[in-house]
């Protein structure tokens, strides 16, 4: 029957995906609890596992007031952060909380790595941390304010209104808001009204 069945599948995906030697006693990369079926952490190295894992040891790292490892512990989440979780399915409803979830983590992770770099004075790294997030997000207020100040500042004043202007149509048509007021007051300063 049905967990005949089952069980003829999970020997063939087992083989196909263990290395040789390698049973279900002793560590199979598919486990199975009952008629449920998952990937075992302690065999398989996922990208999702290993960026909640980074994001943790930074946060964890943070608290405890080593922020180098809590920098370098935010950029490995970023370098591990391809993209949203299963994108082939974006209206299921079941990945719908895990990828805004991850969503949520990478922007935590890109914030913090950013204002870290600044505060160290590697701009250069804070500004591509940020166009990453705005690339990312264009809502994102304070990633658009730090890039329109950064262009600003460099003579750059089109780019910055540029910046504005995306953002502003991003938040219309994403959220029917318009731009937070330091940016829209940031905008205002850099066109010079």
């Amino acid at each position: 029957g049905q967990k005949a069945n089952l069980n003829c599948l999970l020997h063939r995906l087992r083989r196909t995906i263990d290395p040789p030697g390698r049973t279900a006693r002793n560590g199979s990369s598919v486990a199975q609890d009952g008629e449920q079926l998952f990937l075992n952490g302690e065999s398989v190295w996922t990208d999702v596992t290993a960026f909640l894992d980074a994001v943790e040891g930074a946060r964890r790292a943070r608290t405890e007031g080593r922020h180098a490892d809590a920098l370098a512990a935010y950029e490995k989440a970023i370098v591990l952060y391809v993209g949203d979780l299963l994108p082939v399915d974006p209206y299921d409803e079941w990945t719908a909380r895990p990828r805004e979830q991850m969503r949520l983590l990478f922007t935590e992770a890109v914030d913090h790595a950013a204002e870290a770099r600044e505060g160290l004075g590697d701009l250069s790294r804070s500004f591509a941390l940020y166009q990453r997030m705005f690339a990312f997000d264009p809502c994102h207020d304070k990633a658009c304010r730090w890039l329109m100040q950064r262009h600003s500042a460099e003579g750059e004043r089109n780019k910055a209104v540029r910046i504005y202007e995306r953002h502003e149509l991003a938040m219309r048509q994403e959220l029917d808001m318009e731009p937070d007021e330091r940016t829209r007051r940031l905008y205002r300063s850099i066109i010079g009204g």
